[in-house]
């Protein structure tokens, strides 16, 4: 059993992507499922629901994986070690093998992501995802950055 782990910028592909590499029915969670829909079934960004968002994705993560018997994908931006960090420690508590789906960019521009994106994410916010994306996540700081002050004072 493994947790897949998919990060990427906006647009890069992450929604995608599992259902298109792979055959069999796959269990996708996204902070996205949470919310964002209008009546019309319109996709509308709510800023003020963003941590609601992650706390259900969690969650939901955590529920699906206590049953132990299928492959689960998580496909978010992740542009920091801190917003895996919880999926990690869900991954051991649970007895899955983790794989992580670095999708980055995609190969293309900040202003290619902006306009292939789903989701109306702006150009100004995909710059600065990519500037504090870290590429190689695994040595750094699983703390959020909130702690990480409080830590050194």
């Amino acid at each position: 059993m493994i947790l897949f782990l998919i990060r990427g910028l906006p647009g890069s592909g992450k929604s995608s992507y599992p259902r298109r590499l792979l055959k069999e029915q796959t269990l996708c969670l996204e902070a996205d499922q949470y919310r964002y829909f209008n009546p019309q079934n319109k996709y509308i960004f709510d800023p003020k629901q963003t941590a609601d968002a992650h706390k259900w994705c969690q969650g939901e993560a955590r529920r699906i994986l206590s049953y132990g018997s299928k492959n689960l994908y998580v496909a978010n931006t992740f542009c920091e070690r801190w917003e895996m960090q919880p999926y990690i420690e869900m991954a051991k508590e649970f007895g899955f093998d983790l794989e992580v789906v670095d999708l980055f960019d995609g190969g293309c521009t900040n202003l290619e992501l902006a306009s292939r994106n789903i989701h109306d994410v702006p150009l100004a916010t995909i710059a600065e995802m990519r500037d504090r994306y870290e590429v190689v996540w695994e040595t750094s700081n699983p703390l959020p950055p909130w702690k990480r002050n409080a830590e050194q004072h």
